[in-house]
């Protein structure tokens, strides 16, 4: 697997880049971007363009995952494995749901990301405001996009002993309402890909 390693190109780098985790890697959380052209319906973006729109535009410290695939396949390392990425905490401030007041997942889950919508019937708003429908075309992880994914999270469950049941998708964690990655985007397919490897 070759890997992009664009840490140090990151905003906001040199602010956080000696910080750690609290506590140990436990698993994996799979993400979609939910960003396609508008035209084609391709998948758009890359570590750096999530990463200044989550610190630019939401003012977060950094950006919200560990691990960009974009849409041709190519893995980059975008937040060091060491780093809690902001991806999939939720509010618990008397922590009910016993998972670190909501800060479970981030905490203890790496974060891959696949550059991409994988639903059917997006729509997006055009400057005037009107709700214009995307093509239904690549709504789900191209080849290489998956090809990259499979390997990536391999490495990773070797590196740190993750089982594969604890590979999950964002829409999977408890606290957690959304349907990403996608509608038609699996993540027991991943699993049984990873069991019938």
């Amino acid at each position: 697997l070759i890997l992009r390693d664009v840490r140090a190109q990151m905003p906001n780098y040199e602010t956080y880049k000696g910080w750690q985790r609290d506590g140990k890697i436990l698993g994996i959380a799979l993400h979609h971007s939910a960003t396609a052209d508008h035209v084609s319906g391709e998948p758009t973006g890359n570590a750096l363009t999530f990463f200044n729109y989550h610190v630019n535009v939401r003012g977060w410290a950094h950006g919200g995952y560990n691990y960009v695939i974009t849409g041709q396949g190519q893995v980059e390392y975008a937040l060091d494995d060491n780093i809690a990425a902001y991806h999939a905490g939720f509010k618990d401030p008397d922590n009910s749901a016993g998972l670190e007041f909501g800060q479970f997942w981030n905490n203890h889950h790496l974060a891959i990301c696949l550059a991409g919508w994988f639903s059917h019937n997006r729509t997006y708003r055009d400057p005037d405001g009107k709700v214009l429908p995307i093509p239904n075309n690549f709504i789900t992880p191209g080849p290489a996009q998956m090809a990259s994914l499979i390997t990536l999270i391999q490495q990773l469950r070797q590196k740190y002993h993750i089982p594969i049941e604890n590979v999950k998708g964002h829409r999977e964690l408890t606290g957690n309402s959304t349907i990403c990655p996608g509608h038609n985007f699996d993540p027991s397919d991943v699993r049984q890909t990873l069991r019938d490897l």
